[in-house]
């Protein structure tokens, strides 16, 4: 009988928890995190991430996040047209990961894709991206060179 009552407590806090859980992430507004998004990818890319639609979250068992209206600016040196203009962008993960804090992406879909991929007269691409403030070797060799 004690067990039962121990087992029925334990199953009555799991779920206050998941109910706490299920209400952070319906009142949760994804648009609060454009700017932070913006800045992670400036900083991991040098580029400038615009996203002019709305952001979403996807709650199941694979969350997801989508976003609408993307561009990301072109490479310094190269045309000024954006590299990436996506109508929607939807990345889907795996959810147990995310509690340990690491990023199991399962799933990245493009709708209605523009991507321009140029070459520039040293023969580096718009492709290669580089980290904000790292300046010089963009990681690249050129097709004769042995690296050695």
């Amino acid at each position: 009988m004690r067990i039962a009552k121990i087992l029925g407590g334990l199953i009555a806090v799991l779920l206050v928890i998941v109910a706490g859980l299920a209400v952070f992430i319906a009142t949760l507004d994804a648009n609060e995190y454009r700017g932070e998004i913006a800045e992670q990818a400036k900083l991991a890319t040098g580029r400038d991430l615009t996203i002019a639609g709305p952001l979403s979250f996807g709650i199941s068992l694979t969350p997801s996040l989508v976003v609408e209206d993307v561009t990301l600016s072109n490479a310094e040196g190269f045309s000024d047209q954006p590299m990436l203009k996506l109508k929607r962008l939807e990345v889907a993960v795996r959810l147990l990961p995310l509690i340990s804090g690491e990023i199991d992406v399962r799933r990245v879909v493009l709708v209605d894709p523009d991507i321009l991929l140029e070459t520039d007269a040293d023969g580096h691409g718009n492709w290669v991206f580089q980290a904000a403030g790292q300046a010089g070797d963009t990681g690249t060799q050129s097709s004769g060179d042995s690296g050695a």
